[in-house]
């Protein structure tokens, strides 16, 4: 009799334990799933400030693959993938609020930047380069380079060049001139042999008359031709309405 109720106290004691962690594991499946699809709903049910969610649930999802692992001292393991990284694994942050587990999203984040901070992508060109002018769709429209236009800009202690690309024959001193989607590229060192897109190097569609679309996922190869003008490929798929490949030659720059 003595046993089976130390069995029975024991038994208590696991199945109170496995209920506290899969309480904890629930909240970060509904927390991740609720951002990976923006629903507003599930994510005010589970975080520890429930005005976060609105927040959370306007902005454009890039989570592509995650896996809940499991319960460890600061929370629970989420292992991140992403395309051309390697995997991050996490831990998403909970707090206790009225004897439930909630998710502490500033927490959380600042956890998620210090562990992707400096993660380096595993190829030096994730996307691939098509061998031919560059071309594509903008805006929902076939797009063909056609000329470029190249703008110095004096900040002061610094001279950066804008250089845009047209697939119409415009003229694009004007304003109001040309029409179509034009491809900004400013934010690019083209003094190295390229790279991959990232938050700070990117390119900009720019949407007549006022839309801007900031493309951060992508590759980039600079090339140096024989007359020394540059060849400069682009690869980048931001959606069905705007996907670019292929190259355009940057011709070197003649001092007056």
């Amino acid at each position: 009799m003595k046993k089976s109720f130390i069995g029975l106290i024991l038994f208590s004691v696991l199945v109170s334990a496995c209920s506290q962690k899969n309480e904890s594991v629930d909240v970060v499946k509904t927390f991740w799933k609720g951002f990976s699809e923006n629903d507003q709903l599930a994510l005010a049910s589970v975080l520890q400030n429930a005005e976060d969610a609105e927040f959370l649930a306007s902005g454009k999802s890039t989570l592509s693959d995650y896996k809940v692992l499991g319960e460890v001292a600061d929370g629970v393991e989420v292992k991140f993938s992403r395309f051309c990284y390697p995997d991050v694994i996490v831990s998403t942050r909970l707090v206790e609020v009225n004897g439930e587990k909630k998710i502490d999203f500033r927490s959380t984040l600042k956890a998620q930047m210090k562990a992707m901070k400096g993660v380096k992508t595993t190829k030096k060109y994730c996307y691939d380069f098509e061998d031919k002018p560059l071309s594509g769709v903008l805006s929902g429209q076939a797009w063909q380079f056609n000329k470029v236009h190249v703008r110095d800009i004096n900040w002061g202690n610094k001279i950066t060049q804008n250089i845009t690309l047209y697939a119409e024959d415009c003229d694009v001193e004007m304003s109001g001139k040309c029409t179509e989607a034009k491809l900004i590229i400013s934010n690019l060192d083209l003094q190295g042999e390229g790279g991959n897109f990232t938050n700070k190097k990117n390119v900009t569609i720019h949407i007549p008359p006022s839309d801007n679309i900031v493309v951060s996922t992508g590759s980039y190869k600079v090339s140096t031709l024989a007359s020394g003008a540059k060849e400069i490929a682009l690869s980048f798929k931001q959606d069905e309405l705007n996907t670019l490949n292929g190259y355009f030659v940057l011709e070197k720059k003649t001092k007056n």
